[in-house]
Formats: C-alpha cells, structure tokens, sequence
C-alpha cells in the first residue's frame, strides 16, 4: 500500500538554532527493504494512503503537492507515527522537532533501512529540507496541546505536519490554517474545542466521538469530511503496536 522510498540524497536539515539530534539507532524491529517492497503499492506523488474507506477503496491524503501544505494530527502516538512512517515510505525527507524525543527515535531507520531520512531535534525551531516532487520535505511539529510557534519556510513539495495528541482552543490556530487535518476519535472534553475550530455540524462531531481505535476522520478545505480505516500491515503493527486513541 505503501511505496518504497528510491532517492539516494541524504536529506538536508538545517536548523536556524541549535543542532540536529543525529538519529538514534533502535534496537527494535527493523523493516527490510524486501519486506517493504511486499507491503508497497503504487502511491500517488501528491500524497500518501492513509487508509481504506467503506468500501475499501484508498482514501488519499493530499500532504504533498507543489504549492506549501499545512497539515494536522489531532490523536495519539499510532496515528502519528503513522502517518509519518507512510511518508516516509513515499520517499519524503523528515525533520521532528519534538518534545518527546523518545516517541521518534529509531524510527526513520525501522522504515527505511537508513539514519539519514529522519531527524529527530529537540524543542519548538524552524527547519530546513530540501525538497522536489520525487523527494518532498515534512516538517513535523509534535511540541504539545498548544501547537507550534514556529512558522517555517514552506514552498513546493514541503509540507508542515503539526500532532496536536488532543484537540483543545490553544491549538485553534493551526487547525484553523490546516489544508488537511486527519481525527482519531474525539474525547468528551475536545467537543467544545471541536465545535468552535472544525466548522462542522453537531451531527457530525457525534460521529467523530463515534471512531473506532482504527480509524480516522479527514476533512480537507473545500470537501467532505471522510473516514478511513487505518487498515495498518504486520509491520506497521510490529513498530507501533495495535491501534489505539490515546490520550
């Protein structure tokens, strides 16, 4: 489902303060570029499969395109490492800029076989990766509830992924600016943040409170909101473990 990563370019990360953390190796599950081939489909270069809808047919995430995207994950740690490895699996280069470090470590190594297409930097900065339509850039801010300060650099092929871990009013602003924001299930306590920043009806958050552990809600600008199951393979369940929506 996913397609192997072909570029031979190591990613260029640049970061206007500080230092990159270098990769760490992890001593867990590796996937090997054979078995990814198994599990690889053909995926468009304008986004990544982000599951399967009702009737099983693939439900594309428009992350990467040549005008800039910002993009949000309001969920857990599954759902975003998930959606970071099957960037990843397109072929996109990756910063993190984190305050959980240990949520990301190894994790570019599990997906690719390589260290050098995923950076892993501490705390809230800009960044900056090279990018074209063969190799886009992903810009990932997982810095907490309130989102990033940061504004980084966007432009063709380079998109800012924000993980909000839960929906609240201090995380407006980014779901607000998102292009795509991709749901895993709704608590009882993101409901008043969910009415006031997602613009979408009463009926429709009930749904959204509705998710399964598996499944996701994507609402893009100017579309219908659909749900996807994450439909996640062996492998994906060896590196992340079962779906959950934790809090």
């Amino acid at each position: 489902m996913y397609g192997l990563p072909t570029t031979e370019d190591a990613p260029t990360v640049v970061p206007t303060m500080g230092r990159p953390v270098d990769p760490v190796r992890s001593a867990g599950f590796h996937a090997n570029a054979r078995a990814l081939e198994l599990m690889a489909t053909p995926a468009p270069p304008s986004g990544l499969v982000l599951g399967r809808d009702a009737e099983q047919k693939p439900v594309v995430a428009p992350i990467f395109r040549p005008d800039p995207v910002k993009a949000v994950v309001v969920g857990g740690a599954f759902a975003a490492r998930l959606v970071v490895f099957r960037a990843l699996a397109v072929g996109a280069r990756v910063a993190v800029c984190t305050t959980r470090p240990q949520l990301w470590e190894g994790l570019g190594r599990g997906a690719t076989g390589r260290d050098d297409r995923l950076a892993v930097l501490h705390g809230d900065r800009p960044v900056t990766v090279d990018a074209n339509p063969h190799s886009p850039a992903l810009y990932v801010y997982d810095v907490g509830e309130h989102g990033t300060s940061t504004t980084p650099i966007l432009g063709p092929w380079r998109t800012q992924l924000t993980i909000l871990p839960k929906l609240t009013l201090y995380g407006s602003q980014a779901v607000e600016e998102s292009h795509v924001t991709i749901l895993q299930r709704l608590g009882a306590e993101e409901v008043a943040a969910a009415s006031a920043t997602l613009r979408v009806s009463g009926e429709t958050i009930g749904l959204f409170q509705m998710l399964y552990d598996d499944m996701f809600a994507m609402m893009r600008i100017g579309a219908k909101e659909r749900y996807v199951w994450a439909n996640a393979t062996s492998i994906e369940r060896r590196m992340f473990g079962e779906p959950v929506r934790d809090m």
